[in-house]
């Protein structure tokens, strides 16, 4: 059985020129099973604006003090790895990514 991770981002935006991941969550299957979950809650460089807040729940003040998303690719990439990446609208997740 293939391995997966079943992958969800929220963005500031639909824009991929400028907007920026707000959020990434991850659950690691293998075979079948549930085997590990990753999330963070990303800083972004400008502030979310109301219609994302209203769509995510995610606030401007949840964000600070969280970690830009340059400093948590490495715990990304090896959550990865050789995985089958499974998501709704997975290329625009990949995209951000």
């Amino acid at each position: 059985m293939k391995n997966l991770v079943f992958l969800d981002v929220e963005t500031t935006g639909l824009d991929l020129g400028k907007d920026e991941i707000i959020e990434i969550g991850m659950i690691s299957v293998e075979n079948m099973q549930v085997e590990s979950e990753l999330s963070f809650i990303i800083s972004p460089t400008s502030l979310v604006p109301e219609n994302v807040v209203e769509l995510t729940g995610i606030s401007n003040q949840m964000l600070e003090g969280a970690p830009i998303f340059s400093s948590v690719i490495p715990e990304i990439s090896e959550f990865i790895k050789d995985k089958i990446l499974i998501g709704h609208n997975i290329q625009f997740d990949i995209g951000f990514l």
